[in-house]
């Protein structure tokens, strides 16, 4: 489905978007700072439509730095779909509408974590203070006793060391791409959800220079 086959009269932050949705047969399933999110009829996919601030009349092919991110993370995750703590995406697309970028991608629908995914979230967190090496190993935890508590509650949980271990890779790599592009690290509970008993990380990433209060206002 084409960009124009979903817009009608929306400004950035009119509420009628959800409205407009739910007629069109989407289902919506929330919203935040950053995008709203529907269940898209027909094929379970969930859509989400990205907004922003950043007015670039006259530069309609141009994204802003919060689109470049997203489409990095959509494309990173297309690119490692054999990645099993990825999201599987299908595809994204990207329109103008009064001379404001929006941007809209579709993937797969998951559900929550529960406390897997704040255990999970708790450990990453070790990721940012460099003792990423001691995260899996008793001895050297031993002087961290909150991180060695977290390891031992989600190891059974996730299915055991080396299923925790292969998450912690994950989201060590992700780690090192918001260093590198100076993004913020936002691996928090409510950005790790599950396919099936599988954690799978969404949306990790935030862009340092983001207006306080979400970088779109929805």
């Amino acid at each position: 489905m084409k960009s124009n086959e979903i817009l009608t009269e929306w400004s950035v932050i009119d509420p009628a978007i959800k409205k407009e949705m739910v007629k069109k047969g989407y289902k919506f399933l929330g919203s935040g700072a950053d995008q709203m999110a529907f269940l898209e009829p027909g094929t379970g996919h969930v859509l989400k439509i990205f907004g922003t601030q950043d007015h670039l009349e006259g530069q309609k092919t141009e994204f802003s730095d919060d689109h470049k991110m997203f489409l990095t993370w959509a494309k990173f995750c297309m690119q490692n779909s054999n990645n099993k703590f990825l999201p599987k995406f299908f595809g994204y697309d990207s329109f103008v509408y009064r001379n404001y970028n929006y941007l809209q991608i579709r993937q797969e629908r998951l559900t929550s974590s529960g406390v897997l995914g704040k255990y999970l979230a708790e450990i990453a967190e070790w990721l940012e203070s460099g003792t990423e090496k001691s995260i899996m190993n008793p001895k050297m935890n031993s002087k961290f006793p909150s991180l060695q508590r977290v390891v031992t509650l989600a190891t059974p949980l996730i299915g055991g060391e080396e299923e925790l271990r292969a998450f912690l890779t994950t989201a060590k790599s992700l780690r090192k791409i918001s260093d590198r592009k100076e993004w913020q690290w936002d691996l928090h509970h409510q950005n790790i959800m599950k396919r099936g008993s599988t954690p799978v990380i969404m949306d990790p990433w935030v862009v340092a220079d983001s207006d306080e209060g979400g970088a779109w206002g929805w």
